[in-house]
């Protein structure tokens, strides 16, 4: 089998409802992935995606498509899909580091090695361990009582984890926050992410009496 062509894909997905992250970072409104379908000589199309999000990726999604059109498509072209550690290897000589670009075609071949074999792609990477998987609820910025009836909702329909973006206007604002949805659900598991909003001292690592001891290792 060979990879014969692949089309790339800059879209765009709003959100159904904004996601406030940070006073620093702002409100997510929508998501820009970047999608390609790898074509092959026998017919078999590999989708994969890359889903950048400026600034926690160092990738960018206009990076990404310019990556994979001049530089890891033509690398990989002719190549035989089924050996993703080949194709991975041409990807890596031709270009050093842009993960998610690489990401995006390594998926593509996996979906394809899948297919061809007649096998689901958690049996190629060694089988299933479970048949469910727990997901966290993010929970963006809002007022205390806008919280509490998203979580409430969410808690009706199964969630068990949720986590909240901690990086208001105020401390006190987040605190609020917290607080109002851990006394309105006392068992439900509660993150909190502050998106680089928040500000703390710096620790002096040597005098820090949580170290318990240290160890080197030589040649």
């Amino acid at each position: 089998m060979k990879i014969i062509g692949i089309e790339v894909f800059h879209i765009r997905v709003p959100l159904r409802k904004p996601f406030g992250l940070s006073k620093v970072l702002g409100t997510l409104t929508y998501t820009q992935p970047i999608i390609i379908k790898v074509f092959t000589d026998e017919g078999i199309i590999g989708l994969g995606e890359a889903d950048p999000m400026v600034p926690f990726t160092e990738e960018l999604p206009q990076s990404i498509k310019e990556c994979l059109r001049h530089y890891l498509a033509p690398a990989v072209l002719g190549a035989d899909p089924t050996n993703i550690a080949a194709v991975n290897e041409k990807m890596d000589k031709i270009l050093k580091l842009n993960e998610m670009a690489k990401g995006a075609i390594d998926m593509a071949c996996h979906d394809i090695l899948g297919k061809a074999k007649g096998l689901p792609v958690y049996q190629l990477l060694g089988g299933c361990l479970r048949k469910e998987i727990p997901l966290a609820w993010g929970i963006g910025a809002g007022t205390p009582e806008e919280n509490v009836d998203e979580v409430l909702e969410k808690v009706t329909a199964g969630r068990k984890t949720f986590m909240i973006k901690t990086a208001g206007l105020t401390l006190e604002e987040d605190i609020a926050r917290v607080r109002a949805v851990r006394e309105a659900f006392p068992d439900i598991h509660l993150l909190a992410d502050a998106n680089q909003g928040w500000q703390a001292a710096i620790l002096t690592f040597w005098s820090s009496p949580s170290l318990i001891g240290t160890s080197r290792v030589w040649q």
